[in-house]
């Protein structure tokens, strides 16, 4: 019969790999007293060791069924530095190559992407002047006339609050 969770537990407690288990249940008191009884008669007695034949019939049986390792001697790192540095100058000629063949092949022709008159329209639009980026800011300010003007600002005093201190929405009319 295998041992309950309380069982367990006292033997974890007394082998020092748990908490103190909790001996108010029902039995765990009986139980926790036969166990430390029997875990001090298992102390008490010698410990066995195999005959010395058992464990050398052991090894033979375990020997004579491994197969016999073959020395080979290991492969020394420069010689695999060797090979790897050959490896990597092969693979980088090889695409060296390919880069060489397709370029050779392709003719030197522009794709149709780059092309200039294809990309562009034959008039540019009236606002885009070709002005750098200075220019566009000055002429921007000027299309947007008095928006940029910050000197006609309303103090924020000068806004109309209702009782609660809430801002008055504008009506028709109705200036500050």
């Amino acid at each position: 019969m295998p041992p309950t969770d309380t069982e367990r537990d006292i033997l974890l407690y007394l082998y020092g790999e748990g908490p103190k288990p909790d001996l108010y249940a029902p039995g765990a008191r009986d139980a926790y007293e036969d166990l430390a009884d029997l875990k001090d008669l298992l102390d008490e007695r010698p410990a066995s060791q195999p005959s010395q034949a058992a464990l050398t019939s052991i090894f033979e049986a375990a020997e004579a069924a491994t197969p016999a390792l073959q020395h080979r001697p290991a492969v020394p790192p420069a010689r695999r530095l060797r090979l790897a540095r050959r490896v990597g100058l092969a693979a980088a000629l090889a695409v060296c190559g390919g880069v060489g063949y397709w370029l050779a092949v392709s003719g030197g022709e522009e794709p149709a992407y780059v092309a200039q008159e294809e990309v562009l329209p034959a008039e540019l639009p009236a606002w885009d002047a070709g002005d750098d980026l200075r220019a566009m800011h000055l002429r921007a300010a000027e299309l947007q006339g008095g928006m940029m003007d910050w000197e006609e600002a309303v103090p924020l005093e000068s806004i109309p609050l209702d009782e609660a201190g809430g801002e008055v929405p504008l009506q028709a009319g109705m200036e500050w």
